[in-house]
């Protein structure tokens, strides 16, 4: 129906070895917030705790998927543990030291976790935001915005919610991704983003 479905979401963090993120928390958070919220049409929500995206968190009017991007310390002696563990090839080993291509590189953190001289650590962790993503007989993959907060995604959510909701004209026909498209994009995440400073 034209509402707030239950949230997807995958094992994540703490259940699954890849997961670098809450997603199971992050999902009933959201869950309790947003819970059958009416909408102009159906409105359907994943949480990935990785980038590889189980629940095909790219798909969905809302994304999200938890990334632990790297930066490389003095310990690194140029080994390539973590070149032969990157499963997009983002890393080089250059003069006995490793660089990360970060037009690349997915944030799945596993180069971190496999470095046997942890001499890869943290940059920057979080969670980046798909919207306006659409299964069915149309895909569209939704559009990824920056790395967010809980607090920010939240407040992300509901302000979507309130535009999508000004621009809807067809009551259970038109999806978000179909707004999104006739608005324009741009104006439509401007308007977003001006709500979320309020």
């Amino acid at each position: 129906g034209a509402g707030v479905v239950t949230i997807l979401a995958c094992p994540g963090k703490g259940n699954c070895s890849l997961g670098v993120g809450d997603s199971e928390g992050l999902a009933k958070m959201i869950e309790e917030r947003f819970r059958e919220r009416p909408t102009p049409n159906k409105f359907k929500m994943a949480i990935s705790g990785c980038p590889n995206g189980c629940v095909r968190h790219q798909i969905h009017e809302i994304g999200v998927v938890g990334v632990r991007y790297p930066k490389v310390n003095e310990n690194c002696d140029g080994c390539g543990r973590c070149a032969e563990v990157c499963k997009v090839e983002a890393i080089d080993i250059r003069g006995g030291t490793s660089y990360t291509n970060y037009n690349v590189c997915i944030g799945c953190g596993k180069c971190i976790k496999n470095c046997p001289n942890d001499a890869r650590e943290v940059k920057e962790e979080g969670y980046l935001v798909y919207v306006g993503g659409k299964a069915g007989r149309e895909i569209v993959e939704g559009i990824k915005m920056k790395l967010m907060s809980v607090d920010e995604i939240i407040n992300f959510i509901d302000k979507v919610l309130v535009v999508y909701s000004k621009y809807a004209e067809k009551p259970q026909r038109e999806r978000l991704a179909a707004v999104m498209k006739r608005v324009g994009y741009g104006k439509f995440l401007e308007e977003v983003m001006e709500l979320m400073k309020k």
